[in-house]
């Protein structure tokens, strides 16, 4: 969202010294960015899922470089606000296949439709066709955007699919409207 801060899921970082952001350009060769700092949303809860409560997963990475990214849209309007059957579009490097790694690592997007409960600070997405196209291991983190405008609205946090599968047909995001506030905050303490 800035030349050198990722906005991500917080359930995805660890310590700077642990992690390492791979980024990959087309036409060139990966390069790895060093983490300088990261800060993670205070109601932040690694435990929220098991024990029901609420928790904002998300967390601001400050890399050490600024070299080669653009930054993706971050004006959300004051008044942006969800509605039912609303398309969003998703994005990620997670598994094309579910449990297969090997179908990872390519840049996937998909339109979904959000669906009810609304809320001030989730968003839950389908894909509205019997295609599980949301998703899966390995995109959390990534952007969920408006196609109308491509503005970053929420970031991709949980997925569930259909019987045995875990990804593909239910895609959870963190709406960031409620949080601008904590962001602007955060980026303005890590200049």
């Amino acid at each position: 969202i800035k030349k050198d801060i990722i906005l991500t899921a917080a359930h995805c970082v660890a310590e700077p010294a642990q992690m390492l952001i791979l980024l990959r350009t087309k036409g060139a060769s990966d390069q790895f960015l060093q983490i300088r700092n990261v800060m993670s949303h205070p109601q932040y809860n690694s435990k929220a899922i098991a024990t029901r409560q609420v928790s904002i997963d998300i967390a601001l990475l400050q890399i050490t470089t600024t070299q080669a990214l653009n930054p993706i849209s971050f004006n959300i309007s004051a008044n942006y606000q969800t509605s039912k059957n609303a398309s969003l579009r998703i994005a990620g490097y997670g598994q094309r296949i579910e449990q297969d790694p090997k179908s990872d690592g390519q840049l996937r997007q998909s339109d979904l439709r959000v669906r009810e409960p609304l809320s001030d600070i989730l968003v839950w997405l389908e894909s509205g066709t019997q295609k599980s196209s949301g998703a899966c291991s390995g995109d959390s983190g990534g952007p969920i955007l408006d196609p109308q405008n491509t503005e970053i609205v929420a970031i991709t946090a949980w997925a569930s699919g259909n019987k045995q599968s875990k990804c593909g047909s239910l895609t959870q995001g963190i709406l960031l409207k409620p949080h601008l506030k904590w962001i602007r905050t955060m980026i303005d303490q890590l200049k």
